[in-house]
């Protein structure tokens, strides 16, 4: 993000930001005067650009606002389709009910371990009116690898969204995989987090199974037009 043209124009006029300055206008001390208070000016100014840019760059990155539950998005939001890695548009991704967009990683081996549920769900909330969509929003990502996972196993039929930009993950403010993420059928954000509480913590099993189904039942209520409380 660049910030310094978005400021300069307004804090230095044209006629001080070049700094060849006729000698004749030195030897007038009043000129000289004005033009060394001028270029003052502009030094200060540039510092102070310099100064936002360290403080708003950041913010347009990784450390930009997340969406809060409740968060509508709108339907025409692009994505796109790994089918055809052409543009779309959210809402072609959609359910008549809802959307849960699933972010992936080929690499990570939780998400690894989830294919099944994610399968499985898929197939008992898409007749009830939900498109469960797998994203794929990590750099290393690769199209051979989404396919393999995606089109060879449980989670086949599903959508596949290629984010590699990142854009849709930081729009819905997903940052790990897998996460779920839930809208409803207006695209406000609804849910967002684990899939079960498969795991006790990162990478470590529950010895006993999954005990809650987060997602699951997020989805629940959608399709049953009552209020998503998990």
């Amino acid at each position: 993000m660049v910030i310094l043209p978005l400021f300069l124009p307004a804090l230095a006029p044209k006629e001080i930001l070049s700094l060849k300055i006729p000698v004749k206008e030195l030897r007038d001390n009043q000129k000289h005067s004005d033009i060394v208070s001028k270029m003052r000016i502009i030094s200060l100014s540039l510092r102070m650009a310099l100064i936002l840019t360290a403080i708003v760059a950041p913010l347009s990155g990784w450390a930009q606002t997340v969406a809060v539950i409740g968060t509508k998005f709108a339907s025409d939001f692009p994505v796109t389709f790994i089918a055809d890695a052409n543009p779309h548009l959210l809402l072609d991704v959609s359910g008549s009910k809802g959307t849960a967009l699933i972010f992936m990683g080929t690499d990570c081996p939780i998400a690894r371990r989830y294919v099944n549920e994610i399968g499985a769900i898929h197939r008992q909330y898409f007749p009830q009116g939900i498109r469960v969509v797998a994203v794929y929003s990590n750099a290393g990502t690769t199209l051979q690898g989404a396919i393999k996972q995606v089109g060879m196993g449980p989670m086949r039929g599903m959508p596949v969204l290629m984010d590699l930009n990142q854009s849709l993950a930081d729009a819905v403010g997903a940052t790990m995989t897998p996460e779920a993420v839930v809208l409803d059928k207006d695209f406000i954000l609804r849910y967002r987090g684990r899939i079960d509480d498969g795991f006790a913590a990162r990478g470590q099993d529950r010895t006993a199974g999954a005990s809650r189904r987060d997602l699951r039942e997020a989805l629940t209520a959608l399709v049953a037009g009552k209020p998503v409380t998990v």
